[in-house]
């Protein structure tokens, strides 16, 4: 019998390496939660909320080596008239972006803070936006 992927699954076989070795490990980290009640995902939410006072503990890279973020993920973006920029449901707000409203420009978003982004127009950054308010719909998936 054929296999048939729906078009949210895919064959194990297809899918790539990376996605799958992500997957198991989610599938095991809540496996672990579920028989002991603790695993490596719940232990690292408990020390980012241990160690938040601590400057530099968990920290974007991006933020001290500023070339790291052209290694960053791309979103392309327009900048809507009240000089907001919507990206995977949530809105980023810096006051430079309203000049540019309905201007093409490209959102580098980091994995390690998502409550800002870095804008890019014409391939140079043109500032770093922060969270305009709480996210709506889908969350950024995992990078």
């Amino acid at each position: 019998m054929p296999y048939s992927a729906s078009a949210t699954t895919q064959h194990p076989r297809k899918m790539p390496r990376a996605a799958m070795a992500w997957s198991n490990a989610t599938a095991i980290c809540g496996l672990v939660e579920k028989q002991h009640g603790y695993g490596p995902r719940k232990a690292h939410d408990d020390n980012d909320y241990t160690y938040r006072h601590l400057k530099g503990y968990n920290r974007d890279p991006a933020r001290s080596v500023p070339a790291l973020q052209y290694l960053l993920p791309r979103h392309h973006a327009t900048v809507s008239d009240d000089g907001m920029v919507a990206i995977a449901g949530r809105h980023y707000y810096d006051a430079l972006l309203s000049f540019w409203h309905g201007r093409p420009i490209d959102v580098r978003v980091s994995r390690h803070d998502r409550s800002s982004v870095y804008v890019y127009l014409d391939g140079a950054i043109l500032c770093q936006a922060q969270e305009a308010g709480e996210a709506t719909g889908n969350d950024f998936p995992h990078l």
